[in-house]
């Protein structure tokens, strides 16, 4: 590899601490969001809930966007890679407790706690951390790695999970998706995720220093912080419908449980190239209009599935809607860690990263839960899926409003 030294020594240094975020991110609390939906309707069946009480991965979620917060306070001071072991360990316990338990609702919600433990030390947030201290010049493609690793895990074990949720039962299920987190998960968390150890160089360091906000509160009373958090919120709300519901939606719009299982595992892996691409852009060009052009290019998705659920059509459709909306959702995911270091510095990154996830979780549970009582109501998720459009629309022109503010912000220009 040739080029710049302090590109050649990120690499050099930190591939094994990106790979094994990579791993623990892949089948942490965010593979948890992404394939929850596969168990909505036979867990409905089995306890006689509505939509909306089955809906886990909202449950749980909105309860780890707001437990992140403190979760980062205790990783800043410590660091991440104890609790990371300790998250992934929770959630494999968690999964192999509800494949064995009595099928009972105080049983179901008591696991549900233990999994919103889990969630905020298995979540981005602890990865991320890690990784920022390893990657500055290519912290995008760096960010976009490690959010990958959900995208490429889950379009390989949302089939399979489904194939035996189908033919054996959410229990099978369960105890499968336990063994996945143990197998992949763990040991290169155990062995490689480490923050680095020692100083980077000088000159990454000073422009580190410049600009860089000592806590979240101070971050909190600039306008770009806002406008962030405003973008992340709404992208998330639309984000948290379509991601817990993707599998009942498709069913809903006509099309087998086969290929609405395919079109969710085509979804992750467009959120990975999503991901990966628009990171090493966010590295490259002006970070603000490639991130606007992401989310605008989901609100397309969105309003091409809303189509496929007035008329219809064929499998393609599912499938080009299910692109867009991936490759925008997969975008989003690189822009907290991104914007909270090319903003704000690392000094609290965690702290303040935590504040932004928050907007994220709280969007993504609430937006499942709206989603799904859209559905009790009306039965059907047209009206859910608009709502969806003008949100992803409202979270790309609040992020090309963080453009006029780059004056403001001389760490976004050197970005």
């Amino acid at each position: 590899m040739t080029g710049n030294p302090v590109r050649q020594s990120e690499w050099q240094r930190g591939w094994r601490p990106l790979l094994a975020a990579f791993a623990g991110n892949g089948v942490g609390f965010s593979m948890f969001l992404m394939v929850s939906g596969i168990f909505i309707i036979p867990m409905q069946q089995q306890f006689g809930l509505s939509r909306t009480a089955a809906s886990l991965g909202a449950i749980v979620g909105l309860a780890v966007a707001f437990l992140t917060p403190v979760a980062a306070h205790w990783v800043d001071r410590y660091g991440p890679r104890r609790f990371a072991i300790a998250g992934l360990l929770g959630l494999a316990s968690a999964y192999g407790l509800m494949a064995v338990l009595p099928a009972h609702p105080v049983i179901f919600y008591a696991l549900a706690a233990m999994m919103a433990l889990a969630g905020p030390i298995s979540n981005p947030m602890i990865y991320c951390r890690g990784v920022v201290t390893w990657f500055s010049r290519n912290a995008g493609l760096a960010f976009g790695i490690t959010m990958c690793g959900t995208s490429l895990i889950t379009a390989i074990a949302s089939p399979v999970l489904s194939d035996v949720v189908v033919h054996h039962g959410w229990r099978w299920g369960y105890a499968l998706w336990g063994t996945i987190v143990v197998v992949c998960g763990l040991p290169p968390v155990i062995v490689w995720f480490r923050q680095n150890p020692h100083p980077l160089a000088e000159a990454i360091e000073a422009a580190d220093r410049a600009g860089s906000a000592s806590s979240a509160r101070q971050a909190a009373r600039t306008v770009p912080f806002w406008l962030v958090f405003g973008s992340l919120a709404c992208a998330a709300l639309a984000v948290g419908g379509i991601i817990s519901q993707l599998y009942p939606i498709l069913i809903a719009a006509g099309y087998s449980p086969e290929l609405a299982a395919g079109t969710v595992s085509f979804y992750a892996i467009s959120m990975g190239v999503g991901r990966v691409i628009a990171g090493s852009l966010l590295d490259r060009f002006d970070p603000v209009w490639v991130a606007g052009g992401s989310l605008f290019l989901a609100a397309i998705g969105s309003m091409i599935l809303l189509f496929a659920l007035f008329g219809g059509g064929p499998w393609m459709l599912a499938f080009l809607a299910a692109f867009m909306l991936g490759w925008g959702q997969g975008a989003e995911g690189d822009y907290i860690g991104f914007f909270t270091q090319h903003l704000f510095g690392r000094q609290a990154f965690a702290a303040i990263y935590s504040w932004f996830n928050l907007a994220v979780g709280s969007g993504l549970a609430l937006g499942g839960l709206l989603f799904a009582r859209i559905f009790d109501i009306y039965g059907n998720y047209q009206l859910a899926v608009t709502i969806g459009v003008g949100l992803w629309l409202a979270s790309a022109v609040l992020m090309l409003g963080l453009r006029w503010f780059a004056r403001a912000c001389p760490r976004l220009d050197r970005a």
